[in-house]
């Protein structure tokens, strides 16, 4: 992973300024995960399933504008956008990524998170917890796909299995 790093500090894509960072003209904050983990639990409280929505539908926008920018400002192609896509999640402290499968034609992808940092900041529940993650692989997967997908998160470190997984279709 710190290769990644290696890499976007010599070709200057990752900056470092007072007061700011910026990914790939990005600007982006390092920011404990357990502010996102009492935002959603305070929403879930207030909002029941609604929050989830909330999340999702925020964090899904945020992968599309994401994912076009790799798309046109640094004309990624769809394997390299997806691979971006995983080690950016990774080297941002979410856990570690490895998409299984993915299929262009179908549109279609499966993508696994081991030692999801919101899952296990979280704790136990009964519902799937990384709504974040969620929105942001079915954005990212829409842009590189060209076209309009979801993604489930059929496993979940929060309700006490080994990794979260996510079906993107």
């Amino acid at each position: 992973m710190y290769d990644i790093v290696k890499k976007l500090l010599f070709s200057r894509q990752i900056n470092f300024e007072e007061g700011k960072i910026k990914l790939l003209d990005q600007p982006v904050a390092i920011s404990p995960i357990l502010i996102y983990v009492k935002i959603l639990q305070a929403l879930r409280k207030k909002y029941g399933k609604n929050a989830d929505k909330i999340f999702y539908d925020a964090s899904k926008e945020t992968g599309k504008i994401y994912m076009s920018v790799l798309k046109e400002k640094y004309r990624m192609s769809k394997n390299e956008m997806s691979k971006w896509a995983a080690n950016s999640i990774t080297l941002s402290g979410w856990g570690k990524v490895k998409v299984i499968k993915y299929d262009f034609s179908k549109a279609v992808s499966h993508i696994i998170v081991e030692d999801s940092t919101f899952a296990k900041t979280y704790g136990g529940s009964k519902t799937s917890t990384d709504v974040i993650l969620q929105g942001f692989f079915a954005g990212g997967a829409s842009s590189i796909f060209e076209k309009n997908v979801e993604c489930k998160e059929i496993k979940c470190i929060s309700k006490g299995d080994p990794i979260c997984e996510f079906i993107i279709e």
